[in-house]
């Protein structure tokens, strides 16, 4: 098995703001490995990992260009939706509203 990953996860509170690679240079760079990779041992199993592929979208993108046979999805997996949820929770616990009674 092999992972091309392409840096950083980027997105959610602690990930980097923007990819070292746009989408279209991470989707040449991950084809190129995948190409090589078979060039040696056609029965490798490709994956791709990180940079600007956070989102289930940018996956659908990546199986669309390239010949990987999946996604290695660390933070895309754990650490997004997890702060997704959290501070939607946060949010949704702060929009309810206190009985003027309790207000002092």
């Amino acid at each position: 098995m092999l992972v091309a990953r392409c840096g950083l996860t980027v997105g959610g509170l602690s990930g980097p703001r923007e990819s070292l690679m746009s989408r279209d240079a991470a989707i040449d760079y991950v084809q190129e490995i995948v190409e090589v990779a078979r060039g040696e041992n056609p029965e490798v199993i490709c994956l791709a990992h990180g940079g600007p592929f956070a989102t289930p979208e940018d996956t659908e993108f990546l199986y669309a260009k390239t010949d990987v046979q999946g996604f290695l999805g660390e933070s895309s997996i754990e650490r997004l939706p997890i702060e997704h949820g959290v501070a939607q929770a946060a949010r949704d616990y702060k929009a309810q509203p206190l009985r003027p009674s309790a207000i002092r």
